[in-house]
């Protein structure tokens, strides 16, 4: 019965809605970077669109233990213990569809990646802006290049001299936490990944989301709702057939291959 019962809600809500219904008995698995301003807008969101090959989330005790004259004595803290969090993968070689959240201003747009901007923002001077051959659609190589963006930009400011927030979203353990970015490399060898850029990523976990008053709640449900999903699946399709044709009429498209191929976000 269980099983029917399962089955049968995965065909109707998809794995998305029933995680979410369900959140600590079935996982989902989706991976995502937000990073915001100080008003809590979003400047770059990056739902990863191949999940990492190694995902390792550690939450190592806070415990102070000496030895005193009268015995052993331990001190404990009842706030937030630091979480570790690494993971590497490759994103592959062909076209990759991402899920894009819509920025919150203009102004905000102008400082993502969709905008061109790829670099630490700062408060004050130019930003280099480069051209963007689309932003919901790309290649392993060019997803790459978009996570090294959101993560050097996490160490900037915004336009008010505020840092900038960091946020991660992995469903599959049900964590949502405000992050900073303690390494990011890229690497390429012509034997496991010829043509191929892993990455690997460091994280330390400061603060849960819900806990921080100032941010926004967003519900779970809004960012992985199965309908949404499929409706922005269906939209960027469209978009992406319609520079196919374009794409053959200017005959570049014989670099770029004959499909443009779609990596399901979920496990």
């Amino acid at each position: 019965m269980a099983n029917l019962r399962h089955d049968k809600l995965i065909q109707e809500i998809g794995r998305a809605g029933v995680h979410a219904l369900f959140p600590n008995d079935f996982e989902y698995y989706m991976i995502i970077l937000e990073l915001v301003d100080s008003a809590g807008k979003t400047i770059d969101f990056f739902p990863f669109p191949v999940s990492p090959e190694r995902y390792m989330y550690e939450d190592p005790s806070l415990v102070n233990i000496k030895k005193t004259l009268g015995g052993i004595s331990s001190l404990d803290t009842e706030t937030f213990r630091p979480k570790l969090i690494n993971m590497s993968g490759t994103f592959g070689r062909k076209f990759k569809l991402l899920l894009s959240k819509p920025v919150t201003s203009a102004e905000n747009a102008s400082r993502s990646s969709d905008g061109g901007v790829f670099g630490n923002i700062k408060s004050k001077g130019l930003q280099v802006k480069q051209q963007v051959f689309d932003p919901k659609l790309k290649t392993g190589f060019g997803a790459l290049k978009i996570l090294e963006s959101i993560t050097s930009k996490s160490h900037g400011l915004d336009i008010n001299n505020e840092p900038l927030k960091l946020y991660l979203y992995a469903p599959a353990l049900n964590h949502r936490f405000l992050v900073k970015v303690n390494k990011f490399s890229a690497s390429q060898d012509r034997t496991s990944s010829n043509m191929m850029w892993k990455y690997d990523l460091s994280l330390t976990a400061i603060a849960e989301i819900d806990s921080l008053i100032e941010r926004a709640k967003d519900d779970l449900t809004e960012l992985t709702n199965q309908d949404k999903l499929n409706n922005k699946g269906d939209e960027i399709a469209r978009s992406t057939r319609a520079q196919r044709k374009e794409l053959r009429r200017s005959n570049r498209f014989d670099r770029v291959g004959a499909a443009a191929s779609f990596t399901s976000i979920g496990g």
